[in-house]
């Protein structure tokens, strides 16, 4: 019964240590990830010259939001999405 009882501390213990390794281990994954910063804009305060110049900062676009009507009316100016990383 001793033994048996040993065993099962031993078991439990190294369970613990594992599991205490294991979640260290993931925590140093996720700060390796990276980090982006976004920006919005409106398709009205931009053109292609001041697209050019946030693209030379590292802004990427990454995605287009919203259309307007051909003559104009009742619609908003699209959104433009922009990222990099910090």
């Amino acid at each position: 019964m001793k033994l048996k009882s040993k065993l099962m501390l031993i078991c439990g213990i190294l369970s613990l240590l594992c599991l205490v390794g294991w979640t260290g281990l993931t925590q140093k994954q996720d700060k390796s990830r990276d980090v982006w910063e976004y920006k919005i804009l409106t398709y009205t305060d931009t053109d292609e010259k001041s697209l050019n110049a946030f693209g030379a900062q590292g802004w990427e676009l990454v995605a287009a939001e919203g259309h307007t009507s051909p003559d104009n009316r009742g619609s908003d100016a699209p959104s433009l999405y922009l990222k990099r990383k910090k």
